[in-house]
């Protein structure tokens, strides 16, 4: 796995006590001692899922909208955060087709058979 750092932004600082921090599957996570960066390193053995805390602004002091900011030691991409939400936008793209064609079938043989009965 490649050694991940998070650095917290001018004017915040990482929270002392956290249940992230530790080794869990392989996986380590550490707190610097000035509270400014977290480290995530090692190998898992097994799945595991790390959160790291949100920075709080210290006090006495002005920082920026976000309270951290990920630097990494690896190839700089980034991958985006799953939402949740799985569905497959073509299924759904083709359904609204058929149930259009569904509809417009429907109104033209109501419209056919509405001039032949006259």
């Amino acid at each position: 796995m490649t050694t991940v750092v998070y650095t917290a932004k001018e004017g915040y600082l990482f929270p002392a006590l956290s249940s992230a921090y530790g080794t869990k599957n392989g996986v380590t996570v550490t707190l610097s001692a000035d509270r400014k960066t977290i480290t995530v390193s090692g190998t898992p053995t097994a799945d595991v899922e790390v959160t790291i805390p949100d920075a709080a602004q210290e006090s006495g002091t002005t920082g920026g909208d976000t309270p951290s900011q990920q630097t990494g030691n690896g190839s700089g991409s980034t991958t985006s955060p799953q939402t949740g939400d799985n569905s497959h936008l073509g299924l759904w793209i083709a359904i609204m087709i058929l149930s259009l064609c569904a509809l417009a079938a429907t109104l033209f043989i109501g419209k056919k058979r509405r001039v032949f009965d006259r």
